[in-house]
């Protein structure tokens, strides 16, 4: 019989929070261990990189979204496509889908929207310890 391997846990994600905690989290697992393990909400892997994460959104031979692609686990009713499929088994529904959502109607909106979340954001940034061009990274 094998012996299941122990993968020690790189952060907690059920650990209290504030509005700024996870800057700091995600920047001392950028540091320390960009793809990071925790056992918690059924055990996953948490990629923390922009980079490392293009990656995986790129490369359906290797990274699967089939198996699970949420947490914690929400869907018990099975697969549901094009969500839970991978390359090429979503893409029929994918070239449907594509179409309903193109990016180009939200170009007339766009100033709308900036007006509007705008001050929100700033008056969250000014009570936040981080500087707004942290959120850009």
């Amino acid at each position: 019989m094998s012996e299941r391997r122990h993968i020690p846990q790189d952060f907690d994600p059920t650990g209290p929070e504030t509005f700024d905690s996870a800057f700091g989290l995600y920047d001392e697992l950028r540091q320390r261990c960009p793809v990071a393990h925790t056992d918690a909400l059924g055990g996953y892997w948490a990629l923390t990189k922009y980079k490392d994460v293009e990656r995986a959104a790129s490369e359906s031979e290797t990274f699967i979204t089939s198996v699970q692609n949420v947490v914690p686990k929400i869907a018990f009713t099975g697969r549901r496509p094009p969500l839970h499929l991978d390359p090429p088994e979503h893409t029929p529904y994918r070239r449907v889908l594509n179409p309903l959502f193109p990016w180009r109607p939200t170009i007339p909106v766009s100033n709308s929207i900036v007006r509007f979340c705008a001050p929100h954001l700033s008056r969250r940034l000014s009570s936040s310890k981080r500087p707004p061009s942290a959120l850009s990274t």
